[in-house]
């Protein structure tokens, strides 16, 4: 039988580690974000059929080129970033409260009360000036994407 009592070598731990450390960016779950998050197979595409004639106020996405719908979306998912891709959509939001409200409904009980207004832009290439658009060529243009689900399908 050993005995080990009698050894006066004291234990040294190594600096380095036995077993290799983590790299999270190979997980699963990261590569789906990535893939999520990046504008591959997308096309961008003006989403509604405004014209000069209708709805000028509303949404003037004929003024829009094809370059300037390709810019904003090589902007947007030029960063596969979650945060920067939030970033650039509330830069192109202006949120304020309604100017008017307007009773259409007898019953206010089914009538929805709104406290917000949104007012939805897109980049053209001289980029300070914006083009106001509706929601749908908003979406279509910048894809599907968490912060802007969340927006419109509250």
């Amino acid at each position: 039988m050993n005995n080990f009592d009698s050894l006066e070598e004291p234990v040294v731990l190594s600096p380095e580690r036995r077993k290799r450390g983590r790299c999270k960016e190979h997980h699963k779950r990261e590569i789906q974000k990535k893939i999520k998050y990046s504008g591959d197979g997308k096309v961008p595409r003006i989403g509604c059929i405004h014209t000069a004639g209708r709805n000028t106020a509303l949404c003037h996405a004929d003024q829009l080129t094809d370059a300037d719908i390709a810019t904003n979306a090589k902007k947007f998912y030029e960063t596969p970033s979650k945060v920067a891709q939030d970033q650039f959509i509330l830069n192109l939001l202006e949120v304020g409260e309604p100017h008017r409200r307007r009773k259409k409904v007898e019953n206010h009980d089914s009538q929805k009360t709104r406290n917000v207004e949104v007012k939805y832009t897109l980049l053209t290439e001289d980029h300070p000036r914006k083009v106001k658009v509706c929601k749908a060529t908003f979406i279509k243009v910048l894809g599907e994407h968490s912060l802007i689900s969340s927006l419109f399908f509250q």
